[in-house]
């Protein structure tokens, strides 16, 4: 008894109750009995609830855990919960459309390790842990994903080939950890924090190397080519992993390295500056011309979660030109949930157009308020929340507001414009889906009234709930996000603190 409560006291403990359900898993074996598969399921869904409870109950209790390889405080936390939030996600849509598969127990197993891999790159801090499960994590994804695909051969050319240029930003990671072992014989990433000489030269090529690293890991405008095709050829029940796994543990790099991004992007290299700007607006302009000529879902979805991409590029872009201190990594963490709450549910569309219309075209949603008018009605009410959303966090919140974009005189009009452009075309976007909705069905492309399972109008009343509750919050005054902290009906929470 005095090892199981050692057990619970340890920062890893949420991680090895993942690792005994997926031992447990192991040990049924690659059943096909769908009584096993379901036990197996629901056994999965609370190791995950139980490893986030376990994080929580140890950070109310002991406060901030962390030893030589690991720092596991407030924002690691919330990140962790995201991360399993997407996993319990993630087994939903694996188990609704696989869960009688011959592969199943593999595919669920190698969820479990990719969860495990990804939670391990949350709270690591050591240089050697992070790159250790960056790899692990980009294989295991890559396994999930081709665990998922075994019968289109194209579409298993295009994993492979996405495989191939996944390895590139690992092999970066790898090369900018060698080049920061130059500096000094520090180990943690943490302790860079506070270095003084950024104008040290090997620390300037590895903030170079990781910055590359990062953008290439997202395959964003202008290598979103792999990316696109890959997520069209898919099918609409495995193509969720990249988005809401793969994409979401590039956002955790993204914030371990944001000191990097400063150091690179500082005010004196304007190089580093300026390419940052542009490849922001060439995502936010890029999603927004290319969705509206997409006719695939699967291609819409990707370019918003890409116009995401550069949302997040931009306000650190704007950061970095106004000097300003509003912490940038928060903004990032709360587009991360803006992301998850819209598009998780979106992807309910993806599947039901996939099972009724028997084709990726947008098209295929013609008259789905008519066929289908809950469902149509909380995708109508999530996209608005969502465009929403995005002007409340740029306009209202931070990059506006805190930076005093429009005080900065022609640079910060530069950026204003050319956001309200972006968000023009995203806007267009979500008028031309809505229309689809509404107009009258042809005969080739309209829904087939089919029964979908009850647990999808469960999952999106879920997500509406959420995005209005949030949004009615925010609007009488319970909910509001300061420069480094988050106020939820009268408490302060500081999620961002400079020691963190």
């Amino acid at each position: 008894m005095e090892y199981i409560s050692e057990m619970i006291k340890s920062p890893y403990a949420g991680i090895m109750i993942i690792a005994i359900g997926m031992l447990i898993s192991i040990f049924a074996g690659f059943s096909r009995n769908i009584k096993v598969n379901i036990s197996m399921t629901i056994i999965k869904a609370l190791s995950y609830m139980a490893c986030f409870y376990l994080y929580v109950r140890n950070f109310l209790i002991f406060g901030p855990l962390s030893d030589f390889l690991i720092n596991l405080g407030l924002p690691e936390i919330i990140l962790s919960g995201v991360i399993v939030f997407c996993g319990l996600n993630l087994l939903f849509f694996i188990s609704i459309n696989r869960l009688s598969g011959n592969n199943y127990m593999r595919i669920i197993i190698l969820l479990s390790f990719s969860l495990i891999s990804v939670l391990f790159l949350v709270m690591a801090d050591n240089v050697v842990l992070i790159l250790i499960s960056l790899i692990i994590s980009v294989l295991s994804i890559f396994n999930l994903l081709a665990s998922l695909e075994t019968e289109d051969t194209l579409t298993r050319e295009y994993l492979g080939r996405f495989g191939m240029r996944a390895a590139i930003p690992t092999a970066l990671m790898f090369f900018g950890f060698s080049v920061l072992e130059g500096i000094g014989s520090v180990k943690d990433l943490s302790a860079y924090t506070n270095i003084g000489n950024t104008g040290d030269p090997l620390l300037n090529i590895s903030a170079f190397v990781f910055n590359g690293a990062v953008y290439l890991y997202f395959f964003p405008y202008p290598f979103q080519g792999t990316y696109l095709r890959l997520t069209r050829k898919m099918k609409a029940s495995s193509v969720p992993v990249l988005w809401f796994l793969y994409i979401p543990a590039g956002l955790v790099l993204l914030m371990k390295f944001d000191l990097f991004f400063s150091i690179f992007c500082k005010r004196e290299s304007i190089y580093g500056f300026v390419a940052l700007v542009v490849l922001a607006f060439l995502n936010l302009l890029g999603a927004g011309l290319g969705s509206l000529k997409a006719v695939s879902i699967k291609r819409i979805i990707s370019m918003f979660l890409l116009f995401q991409l550069g949302t997040v590029l931009l306000i650190k872009s704007i950061g970095i030109s106004t000097d300003t201190v509003y912490n940038i990594v928060q903004y990032d963490l709360v587009i991360l949930i803006i992301t998850l709450i819209t598009f998780l549910p979106v992807t309910i569309l993806a599947l039901v157009i996939e099972k009724d219309s028997k084709a990726d075209r947008i098209s295929g949603a013609g008259g789905l308020i008519r066929r289908y008018p809950y469902i149509g009605i909380c995708f109508v009410v999530l996209l608005i929340w969502w465009l929403a959303a995005d002007i409340y966090i740029f306009f209202l919140q931070g990059p506006v507001q805190e930076a005093g974009l429009l005080g900065q005189g022609i640079e910060g009009i530069i950026f204003f414009a050319g956001y309200i452009v972006a968000l023009l075309l995203m806007a267009a976007n979500v008028l031309k889906i809505l229309i689809i909705f509404f107009k009258k069905p042809s005969m080739t492309d309209s829904l087939k009234r089919n029964d979908l399972p009850r647990v999808f109008y469960i999952y999106l009343s879920f997500f509406v709930l959420l995005a209005l509750s949030s949004l009615i919050l925010m609007i009488i005054g319970k909910v509001d996000i300061g420069q480094d902290n988050i106020n939820i009906w009268g408490n302060t929470f500081y999620i961002f603190s400079n020691g963190n």
